[in-house]
């Protein structure tokens, strides 16, 4: 689990990361996101999940992708 928007952040705000496979012949990646200050993810509310698919099979870590998270200033969360 990873911390894209800290608590109290300024709206609107946007974020990028960068991740990448991390096994090799990986063609799909998914994400869950969750909102809350738990350690562990089952402890949030979760918001949703997404899944990029699609992506060539290739050695563990030789595909990246970045994804943009961005809160307007209503609080919705885009991510692309």
């Amino acid at each position: 689990m990873e911390v894209i928007l800290p608590r109290y952040s300024v709206v609107p705000t946007e974020e990028k990361r960068r991740f990448t496979t991390w096994r090799a012949d990986q063609t799909d990646m998914r994400f869950v996101l969750v909102q809350g200050d738990e350690a562990k993810a089952a402890e949030n509310y979760r918001l949703g999940d997404f899944v990029i698919s699609g992506l060539r099979p290739a050695a563990a870590g030789a595909i990246t992708v970045e994804v943009v998270f961005e809160v307007d200033v209503n609080g919705i969360l885009c991510v692309t």
